[in-house]
């Protein structure tokens, strides 16, 4: 053991060789003296990752292995490893957890983030357990100490970050929690420390946060961090700048009902950043609405959108910053990036800002309706591809709502008013083939159909092109007929009428009749029992599926003979 010890040098660099026996024997004899002296093996592990004259290579590899010694994803071998920990002798585990506040001072940045790792898997087992009392209070002395480096700062501030997500936030006393959210305030001020030093302690308040319950309720503490955190997403380093915008996101969500004051000094500083910083910090500013919108969604359906019991508690934010929030994030839709649509990964400025969008319509309704109206009809016709597929992407974003709001609002005045326009402009849409948005424009087209009901006859000519274009094309066939059950169920009358018109038009092709018989078929389908009186009342369809049953198209046919056993079920049931 000892041999090994002396040797775990030499071992560790073999582990990484490139030479396949070199490494395997390696291992094995890590494995051996893991096994046969557990706590030596992690004292000389710790020695290894804190001594200065070792190669970085194997300190690298004894803190990556000091580390997976402690912690492991699965929930029984994590329990395993806690055991184990426990059971060292408590002076071998002195030894060790000196050994890592030793290495935090390290010149060696890689050694100085091992070791706040480690020292935070170390506190992850010993701090519930009323064990390492004393590590919150050393870590703290680092931070207060004339001499102590900027590298020793960073890497406190990292190991405090550390600590705060592994344990709870009942592990750690009232006054530990205050010196800590003292400590990385102070480690952003931007007059005394480094970048890396500001950076590490915006990071370590982030995971602070959720222990700051009592701090937030104090209206001057909540005052002083918030201000710390905006002063702090204005430094001139972006990772800085995003780090603390990730901090204003974990505020709105965790201290939601808390934000009223600072709310026109946040809109300002996320419309800016949204309008003029980096895309990763633009990307933050928006998660902050679209966590905004979270926040107000949940209120409403606790309280299910009753006025006065959610008035206490529902700041109504997003209603208030409407008539800017929404020109904001309509800006953010112009800024796709080519091949956007290819890649289902990509996440970007303008998807971020379609995404709050949907969130906003989601948590005001139709009011958002009159604020984009203008947006789609401006930009729909323009011959720039971004501005085309903003449009729909606009559209797109709030179609829900309109759908839900159209038989009670006057939100269905405003698009009946423009129904010729907008159904030109969106056939043209869908015409194009480089839109990564035909889904949402064949459902615009479907929303049309619903709000204008029997008059989108009128419109039947320059469709059917289009539709029979949809039905070459399955994938948008279906994004137009599976609209969610309950939102088709208002206006099943109205398709029925749509596909009537259909039907006294005897000019019309194949493929169109093949589309109007698929949507009686479809709406059997999806609705069932509740279609039983719609399709008493409507005769033609009887006429529509004979017709068909005389067609030489056989798809036709086919077709026809589906959509009867649909409509039979329906009055059988």
């Amino acid at each position: 053991i000892l041999n090994m010890a002396m040797e775990i040098t030499q071992i560790l660099l073999a582990a990484q060789s490139p030479d396949a026996q070199i490494r395997t024997a390696a291992e094995e004899s890590l494995k051996q003296f893991q096994e046969q002296n557990l706590p030596h093996f992690l004292l000389a592990l710790s020695v290894e990752l804190s001594n200065e004259q070792k190669p970085p290579a194997s300190r690298r590899l004894a803190g990556i292995i000091l580390k997976n010694s402690l912690d492991a994803k699965d929930s029984i071998r994590k329990e395993e490893l806690t055991q184990r920990w426990v059971s060292v002798d408590p002076a071998i585990k002195f030894q060790i957890k000196e050994s890592l506040l030793r290495t935090l001072g390290s010149p060696v940045a890689e050694a100085r983030h091992t070791s706040s790792q480690v020292t935070a898997k170390v506190a992850s087992i010993e701090i519930p357990r009323r064990e390492w009392q004393e590590l919150i209070a050393k870590l703290l002395t680092y931070m207060t100490q004339q001499d102590t480096t900027s590298s020793l700062k960073q890497a406190t501030l990292e190991a405090l970050g550390y600590v705060c997500e592994e344990v709870s936030p009942q592990d750690l006393q009232q006054d530990q929690v205050n010196a800590v959210l003292t400590a990385v305030v102070q480690g952003m001020n931007q007059k005394e420390h480094s970048s890396e030093v500001r950076l590490a302690a915006v990071k370590a308040l982030y995971n602070a946060l959720d222990f700051a319950q009592t701090n937030f309720e104090n209206e001057l503490e909540r005052a002083f961090i918030i201000k710390v955190v905006c002063e702090t997403a204005v430094s001139k380093e972006s990772e800085i700048r995003q780090a603390a915008f990730e901090c204003l996101v974990s505020i709105a969500s965790t201290y939601y009902e808390i934000l009223e004051p600072f709310m026109p000094s946040l809109f300002n500083l996320t419309s800016n950043a949204v309008r003029g910083d980096e895309e990763p910090v633009a990307l933050q500013a928006i998660e902050f609405w679209s966590t905004v919108c979270d926040e107000e969604i949940a209120i409403q359906e606790e309280y299910g959108g009753a006025d006065e019991g959610s008035s206490s508690l529902h700041h109504r934010f997003i209603e208030k910053a409407l008539p800017s929030l929404v020109p904001m994030l309509l800006e953010t839709l112009l800024k796709q990036e080519e091949d956007q649509d290819q890649d289902d990964s990509m996440w970007n400025l303008s998807m971020a800002g379609g995404t709050c969008l949907g969130l906003v319509a989601r948590t005001v309704g139709d009011a958002v309706v009159p604020l984009v109206m203008p947006f789609v009809q401006e930009n729909i016709m323009k011959a720039d591809w971004h501005n085309r597929e903003a449009a729909t992407f606009a559209f797109g974003s709030i179609l829900e709502v309109i759908i839900q709001k159209l038989s009670n609002s006057d939100s269905k005045a405003l698009i009946l008013q423009s129904a010729d326009q907008m159904m030109i402009l969106f056939l043209r849409v869908f015409a194009c083939r480089s839109s990564s948005v035909h889904e949402e424009a064949m459902l615009a087209i479907g929303a049309l159909a619903y709000a204008t009901g029997s008059d989108f006859a009128k419109y039947m000519p320059e469709f059917y092109r289009y539709l029979e274009m949809g039905l070459q094309n399955f994938e948008e066939y279906q994004g137009f007929k599976n609209t969610k059950a309950e939102l088709l169920m208002p206006y099943a009358g109205n398709l029925l009428k749509f596909t009537e018109a259909v039907f006294r038009d005897k000019n019309r092709d194949e493929g169109v009749t093949r589309a109007a018989v698929a949507v009686m078929g479809d709406l059997a389908d999806a609705l069932g029992p509740t279609t039983k009186a719609l399709f008493k009342e409507s005769h033609f369809y009887s006429d529509f599926l004979e017709e068909s049953f005389q067609s030489d198209d056989d798809q036709l046919r086919e077709t026809a003979t589906w959509a009867q056993g649909m409509i039979r079920r329906v009055f059988l049931s």
